[in-house]
């Protein structure tokens, strides 16, 4: 049984293509074509798990932040690294694959998740 699948043409420049290959090879995807329709399609399809633990991250991030500022007082230092540290933990949830790679090899995810949970300073 043969399916049709439209095709649909696109015009990008030599400098688009470049980028678009660094960005398929990071993101281990085997063809142009197929790179493009899969990053196109988890930019248009929402992931709900994703909302999820956005959302859980923003409770944990209220959480800390009550609690810091009950037995501070004030919001200090400790705060701005836990709103620090949430928001990168947001962004890097909403952020394509291969950029969310290129971050995990710099930064150490699993440091910044348990501080926010509270297991680390």
């Amino acid at each position: 049984m043969c399916v049709h699948m439209p095709t649909l043409t696109i015009r990008v420049s030599d400098k688009e293509i470049a980028v678009m290959k660094i960005a398929m090879l990071a993101r281990g995807d085997e063809t142009l074509s197929g790179h493009v329709r899969a990053v196109y399609l988890e930019a248009t399809q929402g992931d709900g798990a994703q909302r999820s633990e956005i959302v859980s991250l923003l409770k944990a991030m209220d959480a800390k932040l009550k609690s810091q500022q009950t037995k501070r007082g004030d919001l200090g230092n400790e705060t701005v690294q836990t709103l620090i540290a949430c928001l990168y933990l947001m962004v890097r949830k909403s952020a394509p694959l291969e950029l969310r790679g290129m971050a995990d090899a710099a930064i150490n995810l699993s440091a910044i998740e348990n501080y926010v949970k509270g297991e680390g300073a």
